[in-house]
């Protein structure tokens, strides 16, 4: 076998050939999911028209439901605004009343309001004099207070400043003595 194959156990043209078989079978395998996919595809295909078909079926359906509910609605709408015209006719008689009545009781009622407000003008008046006299007394009260404090530390610090003055005297005197005796001493 091996002097056959040219000294070797696969010759060249046994390569080739197994390369061919092998291309073929890769080659068919292709075709095959060339065709399979392309069936697929035509499946789809009418799967999709079938849809398309029912989809147009299906909305057709739905307009036709959707022109008759409008019609429907349009009729009822019409019955609606006859029904409201009158209730709104009806309204406005009754407003026309209520406003009159209205209108009597605003009336009543801005006097009255009228009479309070200067009631309460009056009285917060007084109360603001009140509170300005008391404000008055409370800053003089104040005021007093303060110069009381004032005064006391005042006093406190002239008190203070007079003992101060005291020592500083006492402490003269002190050093005008002893500055006397060392002079005597001196002297002697």
């Amino acid at each position: 076998m091996v002097k056959v194959n040219g000294g070797s156990y696969y010759s060249c043209k046994m390569f080739r050939e197994m390369e061919r078989q092998i291309q073929e079978q890769q080659k068919n395998i292709l075709m095959e999911k060339v065709e399979q996919l392309n069936r697929e595809k035509e499946e789809l295909m009418n799967k999709h028209e079938e849809e398309k078909i029912r989809m147009k079926l299906k909305m057709e359906e739905e307009r036709q439901n959707y022109d008759n509910e409008r019609k429907r609605r349009e009729e009822e709408y019409k019955r609606d605004i006859k029904d409201t015209e009158e209730q709104k006719r009806k309204i406005q008689e009754e407003l026309k009343k209520q406003k009159q009545q209205e209108r009597q009781r605003v009336e009543e009622e801005e006097k009255w309001r009228k009479k309070e407000q200067e009631m309460w003008n009056e009285y917060n008046q007084k109360l603001k004099q009140e509170m300005i006299e008391e404000e008055r007394k409370r800053r003089e009260e104040e005021d007093e207070r303060r110069r009381n404090i004032e005064k006391e530390k005042w006093d406190e610090y002239y008190q203070k400043l007079e003992q101060e003055i005291e020592r500083m005297n006492m402490k003269m005197e002190e050093e005008r003595e002893n500055h006397d005796k060392e002079r005597k001493r001196r002297t002697i």
